[in-house]
């Protein structure tokens, strides 16, 4: 087995999969959740309009974050 080398094309998927995480790391974070939580949901697959809608209608970030997870 050779070693993988890495094109710019997947490099540049690379930047920009960890740019999407990095905003939705801080759109989690300005909802209310703490930093650790918000990195935990950044990296799942967690609805980030579902986040915004209980987070709405006054649920609070710890329990959101049992629901969401």
């Amino acid at each position: 087995m050779g070693q993988r080398v890495k094109t710019p094309l997947a490099e540049g998927v690379q930047v920009e999969a960890l740019r999407v995480r990095r905003w939705r790391r801080d759109q989690f974070y300005e909802l209310g959740f703490p930093l650790a939580d918000a990195r935990k949901l950044a990296q799942s697959s967690v609805d980030l309009g579902a986040a915004r809608g209980i987070i709405a209608k006054g649920c609070p970030p710890p329990l959101a974050l049992r629901i969401l997870l």
